[in-house]
């Protein structure tokens, strides 16, 4: 486990590094990520946090799902009570649905939360639905996109031309947080959707565009979820390859809700991701 910020030859920090050495072990994940974090604030570089256990399903009740503490929910109360960041966006792209996340900032308008996740996926009355929008003064900073199931390379980057940008766009954060979840793979064993490889790739070279766009590049990815190893280690490379290209490398932009390379999406899931789309645009007022 080791904390890292692309463009940098040396880990920022580890579990056995002097400022972690007093944290007991459930506790150097936030740790971590917290360290890693002053340094993506402090360099304006990306940077990618290895974690176990992961934190997307921990609520303000307690731990759930894996997870014990919320990692990236810890990072943006961080970064706007110590480092004068006072908006925040965070997506995440695990299969599952980030229900403490959601959770956390249900009534916050100062974190824009994007959640793209499998419509079946875990702790549903956790409000993963399109219309579980935020309350109160979050009314609206909350963004739920379930895909039907079979959803893969295409349906995430027309979610990501039709949603995610232009959200982003409106809220213009000062830093982005990702929860990288990968078992989305078409490889994994809890797999309902089907990424491949090079779909997170292409999000991580799309969100480091957007970070320089919107935020002086300040950005940092935080592992979630992913159970088949060797898909794991090749999306994470994937991403991290993307970070370290990320001067040389455009945005792609997508043509229709077409798998390129691979096998087409149905047109019947085509039409399903579309109404999504569609529904998800008008609930949040995007176009």
């Amino acid at each position: 486990m080791c904390g890292w910020s692309a463009g940098c030859n040396t880990p920022l920090s580890t579990p056995h590094t002097p400022q972690h050495a007093q944290s007991p072990p459930w506790g150097q994940a936030v740790s971590l990520t917290l360290s890693t974090l002053s340094q993506v604030v402090l360099s304006s570089c990306p940077g990618v946090c290895f974690l176990r256990p992961p934190g997307h399903h921990a609520t303000t009740a307690g731990p759930m799902g894996y997870c014990l503490f919320n990692n990236v929910a810890a990072a943006a109360r961080y970064v706007q009570k110590h480092l004068s960041l006072p908006k925040v966006m965070i997506l995440d792209f695990d299969v599952h649905h980030g229900n403490g996340t959601c959770e956390i900032f249900d009534t916050d308008p100062s974190v824009l939360v994007l959640d793209v996740h499998e419509e079946s996926a875990v702790y549903l009355e956790y409000g993963s639905g399109m219309d579980d929008a935020g309350r109160g003064e979050g009314g609206g900073f909350t963004i739920n996109v379930p895909l039907p199931r079979g959803a893969g390379h295409a349906s995430v980057l027309k979610v990501w031309d039709d949603i995610v940008a232009p959200a982003a766009e409106r809220f213009r954060p000062d830093l982005i947080l990702v929860s990288a979840g990968f078992d989305a793979h078409e490889d994994d064993p809890f797999q309902l959707l089907c990424y491949r490889t090079e779909t997170y790739g292409e999000l991580a070279s799309r969100l480091c565009a957007l970070a320089t766009r919107l935020c002086e590049g300040r950005i940092l990815f935080c592992l979630e979820g992913g159970y088949n190893t060797e898909a794991l280690a090749a999306s994470v490379t994937a991403v991290c390859s993307a970070l370290l290209r990320r001067n040389e490398a455009p945005e792609s932009p997508l043509l229709s809700v077409k798998d390129e390379g691979g096998i087409d999406e149905p047109a019947e899931l085509a039409d399903q991701v579309s109404a999504v789309i569609a529904r998800v645009r008008q609930i949040h007022g995007l176009g």
